[in-house]
């Protein structure tokens, strides 16, 4: 299964691995998240691509998913997404995705992580990460 949705009482993971098609991606997040009163209250998201190969989505839907969530940052205005990845071409959407959001709101927290005992750690306790990866090419 190349996505899975992890729910606890306060937040929400999805664990990627191998390739992820735009089909998989959208259905997971879109119907499986939106579509879930569970999503009315969390206060994080992380989303683990540590095992992923590649995702097939391209930078049009990664500004098309910050879209929707700018959205949604009307009725959760405080909200941490921890990204994990190594793979450069899921970095890279990442970074879309973040550059796409923060150029219309800046009231949700981003960090990208190597690993997910950090992202969990960060999006629960509100720790600073250990380690943050920038790919802003600076």
């Amino acid at each position: 299964m190349p996505m899975q949705t992890v729910w606890n009482e306060s937040g929400i993971q999805w664990i990627c691995s191998g390739v992820v098609s735009r089909e998989q991606l959208m259905g997971t997040i879109i119907e499986g998240f939106y579509n879930d009163e569970r999503s009315n209250v969390v206060s994080y998201e992380i989303f683990d691509c540590s095992s992923a190969t590649e995702l097939q989505i391209s930078k049009q839907d990664a500004i098309f998913f910050a879209g929707t969530d700018v959205g949604r940052s009307k009725a959760l205005p405080v909200m941490k997404l921890a990204f994990v990845a190594s793979e450069p071409q899921i970095l890279e959407l990442i970074h879309t995705y973040i550059n796409a959001f923060n150029r219309i709101n800046h009231s949700w927290k981003f960090h990208i992580f190597e690993n997910s005992n950090d992202a969990v750690n960060w999006a629960e306790t509100g720790g600073m990460p250990v380690i943050k990866k920038d790919i802003s090419g600076t």
